[in-house]
């Protein structure tokens, strides 16, 4: 029988001690209003209104690369249906020209040399990658929802994307080398993989892939090992898993991934699958939104609406912002 996650009254419930955490880091938000603009939310936790209109139930996504100089790019898809990048550093909002398929979200990376690289969902349905400066790609691979990509691996090889492909449901990860192959099991057909590259003891780095299953179960793929184990959490349906890599390596010499996610009791979880690790709060997490994960930092929309944020196991705090419906926040 498969284990429903119960949400705590106070502290976090786990099965084994994490290891110490780092200092608390500093990190910035950008999602969706809910006047539909993108915002950001700065270190200081103070939201700014960047007075770019978005559309509907669609999430931004940020990037830091430093070809020509180093600079924060949020990508997301306009109120125009086309795909927009701001530039933090310059505040200079660029329309691409690129029309994206409705409904769906951009992932944005970074190419070894430092450019940036956008993942997405083109209008005739395929996976699309577009690296700014250079034209449109067409993968010419279907897809669902929104695609995940990962950073560079390694200083040595490209980012890798994830995704969930319309034969069979399958998740499905585009590598390194740009070699397709679907290790995943038959997805919730309205949920989206969630990628990040996890550290390992040998030369290269591998990645990690946690998604939701067609029977609303957590899974978590590892490149490095080869394993795609099904990890006895059930999630709400429709609310797919936040990966990140908690910056350790495991006892087997691979990385160790973070995921959280919308239980099916609506409270927010986060689970290290590898030493077996588990905490939730009483917190409720909206409906149809995916919390966003960076080492020992979680950002999401709670069941209130506003922006959440929580850091180094302490207690989730809300911001003063209020995202528009259905939409997830970006860590950066």
């Amino acid at each position: 029988m498969t284990a429903l996650p119960v949400a705590l009254a106070a502290s976090p419930a786990h099965a084994d001690e994490p290891p110490d955490p780092p200092p608390p880091p500093s990190f910035s938000v950008a999602f969706q209003g809910a006047n539909r603009d993108l915002w950001t939310l700065d270190t200081a936790g103070t939201p700014h209104d960047r007075g770019l209109g978005m559309a509907a139930r669609t999430s931004p996504s940020a990037t830091f690369t430093c070809a020509g100089g180093c600079r924060t790019t949020i990508a997301f898809q306009a109120n125009t249906g086309v795909l927009w990048l701001l530039d933090l550093q310059t505040g200079l909002a660029t329309n691409t020209g690129i029309r994206m398929a409705a409904g769906t979200s951009p992932s944005a990376s970074s190419t070894l040399a430092g450019a940036v690289k956008i993942a997405y969902r083109g209008t005739n349905g395929h996976l699309w990658t577009y690296v700014v400066g250079s034209a449109p790609v067409d993968s010419n691979r279907p897809m669902l929802n929104s695609p995940s990509m990962s950073r560079p691996l390694n200083f040595s090889r490209e980012a890798a994307i994830a995704y969930q492909s319309p034969s069979g449901n399958l998740m499905c990860v585009v590598d390194s080398a740009g070699d397709n192959s679907c290790p995943g099991v038959a997805m919730d057909p309205a949920t989206s993989p969630s990628i990040t590259v996890i550290g390992s003891t040998g030369l290269l780095d591998g990645v990690a892939v946690a998604y939701q299953s067609a029977d609303h179960v957590l899974y978590t793929y590892n490149s490095v090992k080869r394993t795609n184990p099904r990890i006895d959490l059930n999630l709400t349906p429709g609310a797919g898993p936040g990966a990140g890599a908690d910056g350790l390596i495991g006892p087997d010499g691979s990385g160790e991934i973070q995921v959280s996610f919308r239980a099916v009791t609506s409270a927010l979880w986060r689970v290290t699958p590898d030493i077996s690790f588990q905490e939730s709060w009483t917190v409720g997490v909206a409906a149809g939104t995916t919390p966003s994960v960076q080492p020992w930092v979680l950002a999401f929309q709670g069941s209130d609406g506003h922006l959440w944020t929580e850091a180094s196991f302490a207690a989730p705090v809300p911001s003063s912002a209020l995202m528009a419906a259905g939409t997830s926040p970006a860590l950066y």
